[in-house]
């Protein structure tokens, strides 16, 4: 019902009709409170249902009020731009004409700070006025093209001016507004025109009297319209006075709601971080403030109107959609719109100081199996417990930051220690096989003696330097966090980019693939697959990044001119080379890299075709090569071909799986991700190898068809880096 629900909602914001999306919302909401659910309720050890859609309930809302609040700003622009069109269609003598061009002009620029793209109408109303712009310079005796090369000169000219008093007043003068500065430059603008045009009017004098007379309606039309442009910015500062005035009064309600005894509003501070080029192979990052680099869009009250989905922003989870700026880099704003005031002073990552409602949710992330009780725990290295490590009972909270908290008790406000399930792995132990006890390490056995049921937490990749190993009192209670961390890791692989360990050549430009990888060095990369909005990412740092915004030493573009190459005949075994040329980058860049194993190969380079195709670039094959040409071309064809060989073997019955070679057996076992040694007897043994293929198709199956359960044999482990593997 709820996820039905939650659908139906955003299908009509989608719609641009928040009323009935509000509505929804409201129904929504009331079938809840009907229910009277308890807080605690759960269904099959699952994480407790309420919070969790409560929490989305008022992200919802929020979003609902962003929408309708841009919805109204651009029904405001639109009706101020239909009068103003209305007052200048009987724009016949000059004083009528200067009054529609300033209604105008006004109402133009109001329309262009309103516009978010919402109500297309918008668009073409602004396309009318600014037509009907020209049209109010008949009244000075101007033909439209004239018109239109004034306006153009006029509007350089203010550029120009205001280019100039940025460069002397320097970048963090917060003096005079945007706008102000919009008005003294057009003063400053029309003075020069004015002056400039009486002086050639006077030095006309002496010429014929046609130039003369040429100058002299020059000079009067300039002054003209200098007098009326320096009207348009006298009433656009009133306007942009009182909008300051009105938004710092909300700024003062929201801090004094933040203090006393039961305070509404929390006051935050948040780094608001630009994302690197995304044009560029340097991995520089940008600077200022821009939708696309930051991943988020201001109202016109300096609220957060949305998140980009797939932005850093997004990524990193602390900004919401309702959040409303007060101060930017501990200066308040008092008023002064928060996009101007970025960059009045551009720079890589700004502090937002933010006033966040208490009924808002309370952090940016999403609710991922929140789950939390007493457990015993123990660090860990090697399966055996750390020096002066003894097993401790602390209280562990499962958060929506998919962070596992320990606290000294249930009471604790602070946790001891907050550990981040990014690259996780969830493992229980196998105690039994085939009617016989296994030996287990000293750290688990220890656990097991005092009748502990005992789970561990790895980071394979080195996120976290050790194990932890937790032991709950029941096994009931052992499957509840089991599932709820299954769930999480689960959520966290499918929002997650692809990573992990490559070896990178020194240099990146465009050698053989023979002579490849002189100079290694082992890289952590990151690949983001393109989203609405947001290109494909592939960036590589000397270490996992903890967050979102960690400088990265280098980028790779993946656009629709990427191509991609394997090279099986290098020094490294699993060698391949991507090239490719951003719009920054000066001539196209050659990266050759290598994976550590065969299966590692296949799913870089899965995930790099997805990319590339995705960004509107062809096929696998044929690509273009970087050494020898068509030997490489030929290698891709068979590599394609393979694949897809793969994947029609893939989906043998059992029967005609052991009609095939022991070579193809073990090929197909390695395409679906199947936990085995490749020295050990199975893999020499076509019924064991099929057994596992067959084995793995269920547990692949089961995942997709019902992601909440959690496989009964072996050892189940649930990660970030791929599919659920068990070990028989």
């Amino acid at each position: 019902m709820h996820r039905r629900g939650v659908a139906s909602i955003r299908q009509k914001m989608e719609a641009l009709d928040p009323t009935a999306a509000s509505d929804a919302l409201d129904a929504l909401g009331a079938s809840w409170d009907a229910l009277r659910v308890p807080l605690s309720l759960s269904l099959n050890g699952d994480a407790p249902l309420l919070p969790a859609c409560k929490a989305e309930l008022r992200e919802l809302e929020m979003e609902i009020e962003a929408l309708e609040a841009a919805l109204e700003a651009e029904a405001d622009a639109l009706a101020e731009l239909q009068s103003a069109l209305a007052a200048a269609t009987c724009a016949g003598q000059e004083k009528k004409g200067k009054e529609a061009y300033v209604l105008l002009k006004v109402a133009i620029q109001s329309a262009h700070q309103a516009n978010r793209g919402l109500r297309p109408e918008l668009g073409v109303a602004i396309e009318a006025a600014e037509e009907a712009l020209t049209c109010t310079l008949a009244g000075l005796g101007l033909s439209p093209e004239a018109a239109r090369a004034a306006l153009a000169k006029l509007r350089r000219a203010q550029e120009a001016q205001r280019a100039a008093r940025q460069s002397v007043e320097g970048p963090r003068s917060r003096v005079v507004t945007v706008v102000d500065e919009d008005a003294l430059a057009a003063a400053e603008a029309a003075a020069e025109a004015a002056e400039a045009a009486q002086r050639a009017a006077v030095e006309a004098q002496a010429a014929q009297d046609a130039e003369a007379e040429r100058l002299a309606d020059e000079a009067r039309i300039a002054a003209q319209l200098a007098e009326w442009e320096a009207e348009v910015q006298r009433q656009a500062a009133e306007k942009e006075r009182q909008h300051r005035e009105m938004v710092r009064a909300l700024e003062e309600e929201l801090v004094a709601a933040s203090s006393g005894p039961e305070p509404t509003v929390q006051i935050l501070s948040i780094a608001l971080n630009n994302d690197v080029d995304p044009e560029s192979s340097s991995a520089v990052r940008l600077v200022g403030y821009t939708e696309r680099s930051t991943g988020v869009a201001f109202s016109d009250k300096n609220t957060i109107a949305s998140v980009r989905r797939g932005g850093l922003a997004h990524r990193e989870g602390l900004l919401l959609v309702g959040d409303v700026v007060i101060a930017v880099d501990r200066l308040p704003l008092k008023g002064e719109r928060v996009p101007h005031v970025l960059n009045a002073a551009p720079q890589r990552s700004y502090e937002l100081t933010i006033a966040r409602s208490l009924n808002s949710g309370g952090s940016g992330a999403r609710v991922l199996g929140a789950h939390s009780g007493s457990l015993h725990v123990v660090r860990a290295k090697d399966g055996s417990a750390l020096p002066l490590q003894w097993p401790r009972k602390f209280w562990i909270t499962l958060n929506a930051k998919a962070e596992v908290e320990l606290r000294e008790n249930k009471r604790s406000e602070k946790p001891v220690r907050s550990l981040s399930l990014k690259g996780c792995l969830c493992k229980t132990p196998v105690t039994m096989l085939r009617g016989q006890e296994l030996k287990q390490p000293p750290v688990i056995a220890g656990l097991l003696s005092q009748r502990k049921f005992p789970f561990t937490l790895s980071w394979p990749d080195g996120e976290v330097d050790h194990d932890l190993v937790l032991a709950a009192p029941t096994s009931e209670d052992r499957s509840a966090w089991v599932k709820a961390l299954g769930k999480t890791l689960k959520a966290l692989k499918e929002a997650a980019p692809t990573s992990g360990w490559l070896i990178k050549h020194g240099g990146r430009k465009g050698a053989g693939l023979g002579k490849v990888l002189a100079r290694d060095k082992r890289r952590w990369f990151v690949m983001t697959q393109p989203e609405e909005g947001q290109d494909a990412t592939f960036r590589y740092y000397d270490a996992p990044p903890h967050i979102p915004s960690a400088p990265a030493r280098g980028a790779i573009i993946l656009n629709g001119d990427a191509t991609l190459l394997v090279e099986e005949g290098s020094k490294h075994a699993h060698a391949f080379a991507i090239t490719s040329r951003g719009v920054n980058d000066a001539k196209p860049i050659t990266t050759v890299l290598a994976a550590e194993t065969k299966a590692d190969l296949a799913r870089w380079m899965k995930a790099i075709h997805m990319a590339i195709k995705a960004s509107g670039g062809t096929k696998l094959a044929p690509l273009r090569a970087l050494g020898r040409a068509s030997a490489n071309v030929v290698k891709l064809q068979k590599a394609s071909a393979q694949m897809v060989q793969l994947e029609q073997m893939s989906k043998l019955e059992r029967e005609e799986l052991l009609g095939l070679r022991i070579k193809q057996l073990q090929e197909l076992a390695t395409h679906l991700d199947v936990a085995y040694d490749p020295r050990s007897a199975v893999a020499k043994d076509k019924k064991g190898l099929v057994e596992l293929i067959v084995h793995q198709r269920a547990l692949l199956a089961l995942e997709e068809a019902r992601p909440d359960r959690s496989a009964s044999v072996g050892m189940a482990t649930w990660g970030s880096r791929g599919a659920m593997h068990a070990e028989l």
